[in-house]
């Protein structure tokens, strides 16, 4: 292990031993730096640290498959004082080659970069806010690419550039959709593992295991994937219950997304699922409102023009 230090301006790497013998515990009790007019390598302490106690150093926080391939070990309960646990799952998301447009959507798809893969861990950070643009692209149909691209000449402003840019819903269909497809993938990576979560944490729980060896590191690892995973399947799962409630019927909706939330339901999932304006379901609620109302007004009224 290096550390990154500035040495008389110039930012470079060090290997210091001693600093490197210190283990990892977060919070952070100690800081390191170089100090140029001592000319020498410092850690300071940020805590009181009884006589004898150890003295710990923390690696920054990083998800367990960093921690396994860069230092040889994971932590169990991999999480920061807030509860943000940093545990991720890799997803490769690839346009169905046998999309009716395909191409126009490889050309949207790859303005910023060919690949697709991204970590996603149990937040609503940018990776996670990139996945399901991908996953709604994915799944668009016809009708709805044209209208994200603005090939439909809608005259809609602010259209998004490229995938990344893509952070609302387009309408309650696609989600639907982007989440069916979404919960597909992570099935199959959840088959793919020899073992269950339940069956890890048995085996944690257990003495089976050697402490600190490589197989028990392995099952912490493994067990945190699948962490993630199940947190995006629950995701899917109550998103597309909420989904499938009539639009026009929000005292049953929110009696719903009340008990969800009386039962422990992950607030990700919640601000999710949320009728508040920045809501998903919410917007795709609004949307179909409206695609209803004006689908009426077009049966009623076929001169009168309206927007599909």
């Amino acid at each position: 292990r290096n550390f990154g230090i500035v040495v008389d301006g110039v930012r470079t790497s060090a290997m210091v031993p001693y600093a490197d013998m210190l283990n990892h515990y977060r919070p952070r009790e100690t800081k390191w730096t170089y100090e140029n007019h001592k000319r020498a390598f410092t850690i300071t302490t940020l805590q009181s640290i009884s006589v004898g106690a150890q003295v710990y150093d923390s690696y920054g926080q990083k998800c367990n498959h960093r921690f396994l391939l860069n230092y040889g070990f994971a932590i169990e309960n991999n999480c920061e004082p807030d509860g943000f646990c940093p545990n991720e799952v890799p997803f490769k998301f690839d346009l169905p080659w046998q999309d009716e447009i395909f191409d126009a959507k490889s050309a949207f798809w790859v303005r910023d970069g060919h690949g697709k893969l991204i970590r996603v861990c149990v937040s609503d950070n940018e990776n996670t806010s990139f996945a399901f643009a991908c996953l709604r692209v994915m799944v668009a149909t016809k009708e709805e690419f044209q209208a994200l691209s603005g090939a439909g000449g809608t005259g809609a402003v602010a259209l998004p550039h490229t995938v990344k840019d893509i952070r609302f819903p387009m309408s309650l269909r696609n989600e639907k959709a982007a989440l069916t497809m979404f919960v597909g993938m992570i099935n199959d990576k959840l088959a793919a593992y020899p073992r269950s979560l339940e069956e890890d944490k048995v085996l944690l729980a257990g003495d089976s295991l050697t402490p600190f060896s490589n197989e028990r590191h392995a099952v912490i690892q493994v067990a945190g994937e699948k962490e993630v995973l199940e947190h995006y399947k629950t995701h899917c799962q109550v998103a597309l219950e909420l989904l499938s409630f009539d639009v026009n019927d929000d005292a049953a909706y929110i009696g719903r997304h009340r008990e969800l939330r009386d039962s422990g339901c992950s607030p990700w999932i919640l601000k999710y699922c949320s009728l508040d304006p920045m809501g998903t379901i919410g917007m795709c609620r609004r949307m179909e409102r409206r695609r209803l109302q004006q689908a009426q007004e077009g049966t009623s009224d076929p001169a009168r023009p309206h927007i599909v």
